[in-house]
């Protein structure tokens, strides 16, 4: 697995199982992180620091062509629906999306060095969650440039069967 997925959710102390296949070989504790993109974040302390709320429209704007930019560009027959909701402040940004891609991890290697290249905000921060089946992959992000914009995107996809219901989840 990408290291990617493990973005946002590490901190020192952290005990973790190390695994061949299904089998248990081993307990391990983090005692120090090399790469600040796999430090723990929540959104209490996103917001603990400081910066302006909420961002400009025509940032939103820019920033909701971008990320539809980037999810053509790995998936050209993506369906992509933004939602704004800036009283929400967890999620000012909802970007939900069929892909016609099997694979969300594919999709997920795609996406973050695109993102960290077109965003680069003293805070970028990104986390992934994938469901146990792989049906939902969600990448959460909070961005403090001029201004912050927190948000969601989701592949909406459910695969049954290997058949997508379009249904959100």
């Amino acid at each position: 697995m990408s290291p990617i997925f493990h973005f946002g959710k590490l901190f020192v102390g952290k005990t973790f199982d190390i695994r061949e296949g299904s089998r248990f070989v081993g307990r391990g504790t983090i005692t120090q992180l090399f790469d600040e993109r796999l430090q723990y974040w929540d959104y209490d302390t996103f917001f603990s620091l400081p910066h302006t709320l909420p961002t400009h429209q025509s940032e939103i704007t820019e920033l909701i062509a971008e990320i539809q930019r980037i999810l053509l560009s790995i998936d050209n027959q993506a369906t992509i629906k933004c939602i704004q909701n800036l009283t929400k402040k967890e999620q000012m940004l909802t970007v939900e999306c069929n892909l016609s891609v099997s694979k969300n991890y594919a999709v997920v290697d795609a996406l973050f060095p695109l993102w960290q290249n077109i965003f680069p905000y003293p805070r970028n921060l990104l986390k992934v969650n994938v469901s146990n089946n792989h049906a939902k992959c969600e990448l959460e992000f909070a961005l403090d440039g001029r201004h912050c914009l927190t948000g969601v995107y989701f592949d909406s996809k459910k695969r049954s069967n290997g058949v997508a219901n379009g249904a959100a989840p």
